[in-house]
Order: structure tokens, then C-alpha cells, then sequence
């Protein structure tokens, strides 16, 4: 998903030309699973009223959305998530009723360009843009919640590593515990299994664009490709990205080993034994590199890497609170 921008023009001209002459520009299905069971949550969720939402500025003055979910008791702490790559966050929304039930107030991020969030789709002005709108963010919910407040950062997929892009750049963030679900590991960010069987996609990069992109920054050629259902295409996900929005990820895997091995953060790996696009193994190599002490790593049988959404809640709630009374 990165390209090498040291190559000269010619060079990607000519090994572009010849992966669209000999790939072309297919159209790809899925590696995503998706159950009657996700069907029927994902109908929920397009069917609910709107939320509370409420934008910040982020560094550059640009708008950044958050949706809110409020508990009905006095709030055991702040839990700051952020979605996964395409999505936006009210697919969430129903791990956030579990958490809000449980006493937490909940603020879930549209990262920029996606959901209610304004900046170009799919598009980051710089490599350090999206560490800077989480530090934004971070300083929202502090401002509104304050010093006496636990702040817990969560993430799934693509949001566990923002999140940990932040935490490494930015330690003035107090952050006291951190969820990973379905991601965070070091050693696979760049070779997720793009293909799995009868040539499945999470993602791939569209020659034709990836050709026209070399004269044009704002053609997009990496594409995620969802499951082809309805509901999708009402979801208002991002599906095309540019390679400016990966700049974030360079040299990720000496910058998060460290960040592991130096963290006193508690810290959560959540995922499920069917996740299409990570395996235990490289989730419980990566788990091993955190040095924290109060660490745990649940694997949900036969979850995917989009049930899981709807079924992390109570464990999550479980091993946030045996964290808490230990405390």
C-alpha cells in the first residue's frame, strides 16, 4: 500500500504500464465475511435516529466530528475510539451502547475525511496530520471531561494503529488504558493478506489510477474492497484513498516496537479466531513485545474481523473493570 517515491518517474511509468497490461483493472471480491447476523446489525444502525455530534478544530482549523454516547449512571471514564479504514463512526455504535451501559461516556472519532468529518476523502496534507487531529482530539475530550477523568483509547483496525501512531509521537496524552481490537500488530501492516481464497481482497491498487496518479496527487488509487451488498453503498464509507494517506505508517515498525517495549500503558488485544485479515500468530508476536505488566490477549472463537464488533463489548467492560479494582 506504499509507494516508493524515491523512484523516478520513468521507472514507475513503465512498471505500472506493465501491471495494467498484464492485471488490468478488474473488479475484485472481498476477503470480508459478513453473516446475516452483521446484516442485521448493520440494518439497526442505518435505521437509527442521529446522535449527538459535535465538531472540534484540529490543527489546521479543519472540522472534526465526534459522535457522543452518553451513560445513564455518572461516567466511570472517557473512552476515546477510533474506526477502522473506510468506516465511519456510527458502526460502532452498538459496542458504544455496551460500554454506556456499563457507566463510560464515549466519544467516537470520524477521522478526517470520513463520516461527518470534513477534509478531502481518502487524502492526508502530511505525514504527521493525522497524529496532530488525535492529539486535537484528545485535547477536545479533556477540555470537556477534565483532570478527574480516566481516559481509556480504543481503536478497531485501522484505529488501533492511529492510535498508537499518537501515543508514540505524542506523550503529553494521558492515556490510562488502550483497547486494541482486531489490529496492532509490528511486523505485518504492510503485507496484510490481500488475497485469500478464489483471489479475495481486503484492498488492492487500481493500475489505471496508480497510472494516472503520477501526473495527478489527487486520483486515488488504493481501493478497499467491501462486500457487495446494499447496505454498503448507504453507509457513506470511504473506499478510495490516495498513497498520501499511509505517509503516517513510514518506518511504523521501529516506531511502534518501541513504543510497546517503553509503554507503562495497560493494554487490551482483542480479536477473533476467523479475522480475515490477521492471524493469532502475528497478534501474539506483537503482544509479547509489550513490556506493560498489566497486558492481556483474548482471541473471540469464531469471530470475524466484523463480528467482532458487536461481540468485544462485555469482555472488554469485564477486563476494563478487574483493571480498575486492582488499581
Amino acid at each position: 500500500m506504499f509507494v516508493n517515491f524515491s523512484m523516478s518517474i520513468l521507472n514507475r511509468i513503465f512498471i505500472l504500464t506493465l501491471l495494467i497490461l498484464f492485471t488490468g483493472c478488474s473488479k475484485r471480491v472481498s476477503i470480508l465475511d459478513i453473516s446475516d447476523k452483521d446484516l442485521k446489525y448493520i440494518n439497526e444502525l442505518i435505521a437509527r435516529p442521529g446522535e449527538e455530534v459535535r465538531f472540534f478544530p484540529s490543527y489546521d482549523n479543519v472540522p472534526l466530528a465526534c459522535t457522543v454516547i452518553h451513560p445513564e449512571t455518572p461516567s466511570k471514564g472517557a473512552i476515546l475510539f477510533i474506526h477502522g479504514l473506510g468506516a465511519r463512526s456510527n458502526l460502532y455504535l452498538t459496542l458504544a451502547d455496551e460500554f454506556s451501559e456499563n457507566g463510560y461516556i464515549i466519544y467516537l472519532l470520524d477521522i478526517r475525511g470520513h463520516g461527518y468529518s470534513h477534509g478531502v476523502r481518502g487524502h492526508m496534507p502530511s505525514s504527521d496530520a493525522m497524529g496532530q487531529d488525535i492529539h486535537h482530539f484528545y485535547e477536545y475530550v479533556f477540555s470537556v471531561e477534565g483532570n478527574n477523568q480516566k481516559y481509556i483509547a480504543m481503536g478497531h483496525s485501522l484505529g488501533t494503529y492511529i492510535w498508537i501512531n499518537a501515543l508514540e509521537s505524542y506523550t503529553d496524552m494521558d492515556i490510562d488504558a488502550l483497547v486494541l481490537i482486531s489490529g496492532g500488530t509490528v511486523n505485518n501492516l504492510n503485507t496484510l493478506r490481500t488475497i485469500k481464497e478464489n483471489s479475495r481482497y481486503f484492498s488492492h491498487i487500481n493500475k489505471c489510477k496508480a497510472f494516472f496518479s503520477i501526473f495527478n496527487h489527487n486520483i486515488k488509487p488504493i481501493h478497499i474492497v467491501f462486500p457487495d451488498i446494499p447496505q454498503f453503498e448507504q453507509s457513506g464509507f470511504v473506499q478510495d484513498y490516495g498513497f498520501s494517506f499511509f505517509t503516517m505508517f513510514r518506518d511504523y515498525e521501529n516506531r511502534f516496537k518501541t513504543f510497546y517495549m517503553n509503554t507503562n500503558i495497560p493494554i487490551l488485544m482483542i480479536f477473533g479466531s476467523r479475522d480475515e485479515l490477521f492471524d493469532a500468530g502475528a497478534l501474539e508476536e506483537s503482544y509479547n513485545l509489550i513490556e506493560s505488566k498489566n497486558k492481556e490477549l483474548i482471541s473471540l472463537e469464531g469471530k470475524t474481523h466484523t463480528s467482532i464488533i458487536w461481540s468485544a463489548g462485555s469482555h472488554i467492560n469485564s477486563w476494563l473493570e478487574d483493571y480498575y479494582q486492582t488499581r
